[in-house]
Order: structure tokens, then sequence, then C-alpha cells
């Protein structure tokens, strides 16, 4: 695209249209479907007394919110709320912020767009999440809100879209959850990079690829879809940016997201018919590289008690490769001769943000133009190592663990950018790819797939 607004040109980045054929492969099996809103149905569980929100927000057993919190001065919204008089009635469920009011969704309920964090914008912008303020009367869910700033490939340009004021989750519970019984709780992480995707992204208009109410009905579960801060946004790291905080660290605000979200699950899925002492988090791709984040964090102690993660692996950058790919950020954005740097980077349009400093698909080294990678990094804070060396070393959260691939991932010739033409060509690859494994894994890779039980030698691989 063309410069504008005083910003350096830069190339549009090719994998932006790939990424979005990732978000087809996200848990199509659990949770993709069609879409219909009825407002008739059973009554929900009756909304707990008003009183209820009063209760300390440690009760839930989590040490973590306050050291979320800790990351900044200020926390605004943290003040308890006077809820007024709502007269009961189908689903009706009070939060620790509020009422809301969710519509039945084939054999569940659903609400959308929940706030469980402040919007991260103006001085917010670069912090650890805040508590959402509370709202006056019901708050709506019958929609999804906004996805975060993220770039969209569009007739070969490429544009920012979304809004800052995004950190919402969607909940679904079955319309049979006023039985008393306390269900199991699924928290669900986005794909997509860490660049793009959202807890409503419609691959085909008007199919939300993440909508909860199969898995909630089939799994007779609470199910919960959160969204994070993506990108620079999400996981910008400075010295400068380390010098305000209180930490004296920065970066993985998108995984900061991503525990306030389990914060709030833990002070207000029972009002859902959830039971809070058993909540999986599973996510694909990057929600998967997301979820050992957040297994191996010390700040998710308490939040969650099990986890699965499909097509994704543990890792994490070091925070000086974090760094030296924020300051490439800063340059794009004109704010590295700035005398403000974090005021300049603050008052840049989100969607400039995302646009100039989008990254790319990349597993530790970018391979888009303009040589970012965005990603969660070993902060001190956050990730006191990596998380391997976490896990490998016992200091992690211990829970039952799941990891797996999902079936035919990279089938999709959009997606598999290495395209093999023969026998030849395919055991070249598989060395190439594999042989840091050794020859054995090759060896081994080349008997379990051969060519001949495939079509072709692309099937193969």
């Amino acid at each position: 695209f063309q410069a504008e607004d005083g910003i350096r040109d830069i190339g549009v980045p090719g994998v932006i249209m790939r990424t979005w054929i990732v978000l087809l492969a996200m848990a199509c099996g659990l949770i993709a479907g069609g879409c219909s809103d009825d407002d008739a149905g059973p009554s929900r569980q009756s909304a707990p007394d008003a009183s209820d929100d009063a209760q300390e927000q440690g009760d839930a057993g989590s040490d973590s919110e306050s050291d979320i919190g800790d990351a900044t001065a200020d926390v605004p919204g943290d003040e308890q709320c006077q809820l007024p008089d709502v007269a009961d009635g189908p689903g009706l469920v009070v939060t620790d912020r509020g009422y809301v009011m969710g519509t039945q969704d084939g054999e569940a309920w659903a609400w959308k767009g929940i706030p469980f964090a402040a919007a991260p914008e103006g001085d917010l912008r670069f912090r650890p999440p805040q508590k959402a303020a509370c709202w006056d009367g019901v708050l709506d869910t019958a929609d999804f809100g906004p996805v975060c700033p993220q770039v969209s490939a569009e007739f070969n340009s490429i544009r920012g879209v979304g809004d800052e004021d995004c950190l919402q989750l969607n909940v679904w519970s079955p319309v049979d959850g006023d039985d008393g019984t306390r269900r199991p709780v699924l928290v669900y992480i986005h794909g997509g990079a860490n660049i793009v995707g959202s807890a409503s992204v419609e691959p085909i208009s008007g199919t939300v690829l993440h909508r909860g109410t199969h898995l909630a009905t089939r799994g007779d579960a609470v199910v919960v879809t959160i969204q994070y801060r993506l990108g620079p946004l999400g996981f910008m790291t400075l010295p400068a940016l380390d010098e305000e905080s209180n930490t004296r660290t920065s970066g993985n605000y998108g995984i900061m997201d991503q525990l306030a979200a389990l914060e709030w699950v833990q002070r207000n899925i029972e009002a859902f018919g959830g039971d809070p002492e058993r909540v999986m988090v599973f996510g694909e791709s990057a929600g998967a590289f997301n979820t050992c984040v957040v297994v191996a964090s010390p700040l998710a102690s308490g939040l969650l008690s099990a986890a699965l993660m499909q097509s994704g692996a543990c890792s994490a950058a070091s925070k000086q490769a974090g760094q030296d790919n924020s300051a490439g950020a800063v340059e794009l954005l004109l704010c590295d001769e700035a005398d403000d740097v974090l005021a300049c980077l603050r008052d840049h349009d989100a969607h400039d943000v995302v646009r100039v400093a989008s990254g790319g698909i990349g597993l530790g080294e970018s391979d888009t133009e303009n040589g970012l990678s965005w990603g969660p990094v070993v902060d001190g804070f956050v990730l006191p190592e990596s998380p391997l060396d976490l896990i490998e070393s016992g200091r992690h959260n211990q829970i039952p663990m799941v990891v797996g691939s999902n079936a035919d991932e990279m089938a999709s010739t959009g997606l598999n950018r290495i395209q093999v033409n023969s026998e030849q060509e395919y055991v070249a690859v598989v060395e190439g790819v594999f042989g840091v494994l050794g020859d054995l894994a090759v060896d081994r890779i080349l008997e379990m797939y051969p060519v001949d039980d495939y079509e072709s030698p692309n099937d193969a691989f």
C-alpha cells in the first residue's frame, strides 16, 4: 500500500491471506456450526442475589489476579458494583460487573460480548489488562463484540480492522443448566499466529467458526471463548515499557489478557452453571502455543485444572529477541526518533499500528517482508523461563494435559506452501524438514508415510 500519515512503506505480507486458511482449521470438528437465535426457551437458573458480587476477589482460590494487577499502579474498575433491582427471567445472570441477558442458541443459552477487562486503549495500551468497569442496568449479550485490532487482506491490499475495546468473552451453557449441577468448563483460545483471528471469526459469512452451542450440548459443559490482544498491541516489549512497569518487564499482554479471562471465569462461571474447579483451557495453532504458556506460567496457578493443545508447541522467544523485533516496529511507525517513544506509539491509531507492524506466521523467525514476528517472550514475570524448561523441571502448573494435532491440517494447498511433485522431491523435502531430528527419525517417517500409499507424493507429504 502507499505510505499514509507519515508511515513508511512496507510490503503486503504474503502470509496474511494464508492466515485465514489457518483459521479454517480451528477445531472444526468440535465447535463449527450454523447460527440461530431463539429468545424463547426454558428458564435459566435464577440469578444469584446481587450481594453475591461483593465477595472477595480471591475467593476463587487464585492469587494471580493481584499479581497481574501489580504490573501497573492504577486499576480502574476495581470498585464493587452496586446492582439495581432487576426482575428475574430466562437468560438473566449476574456477574461481578453487572447483569447480563442471554439468548437461546439452539439447545444452549448464549451470552456474547461480555467485557472481562477494560479497553486497553490510550494510556492503557501496552499495559496489563485492567478490570472492566461496572455497567448500569442489564447488558444485552445477543451479539459478539468487536475483534481485536488486526490486519485484513482484501483485493491485494492490507488494512486494519477491529477495535481496542475487544477484551470480551462469550459463554454457552445447556438450556437445562438450571438442574443444580455444576458442569465442567471449556475455555477456548483461538489461533491465528497471534496476529489475526477472533472468537467470532466467520470464514463463511453467517457461519461462526467458534460457536460454542454444539460443544456445550454434546459435552454437557459450559463453553467459554475469549479474545486477546494481537500482534504488536499484544506482544510489544521495549526497555521504555520495562521502565514504566511496576514489574520492570513488558510484553505478553495478550497472554495476560487470557489470564484475566480465566480470572473472570473463576469469579463468575458458577452463575452460568459451570464448576470453577473444573476448567480446561484448550486452543489450536497459536491458541495451543498460548495454552502451553498458560500451563507454564506461575500466574495461572489455581486458574485451570486441565489443558489441551491442538497443533501447536511449547515455545517462547527470548526477551532480547522480542525487544529486537519490537524495535523494528518502533522504527516502522516513525517513533524511533520521537522525544517520547511510548507517547508516540500510544498516539498512533490502532489500525496503523497493526497495519504497519503486522508480522506474519513464523515459528521463531518471521517470513514476512517487514521481518516481524509476534508472540510470547520469556519476560521474567509471566514466563520466568521458557515453557519447556519450566515443564521439564516440574515448575509448571501440574495438571492433566493432552497434546496432539488436528488430522490433515496441512492438507490445504493454500496453507502448505511446499509442493512435492516426485518421490525424489518427497524424500528430499522430508530430509530437509526433519533432518534436524536425525537419520533415524527421517527413516522412520519415510517408512510410516511411503509414497506408494498415497495418490501423489504431495499427498504423502
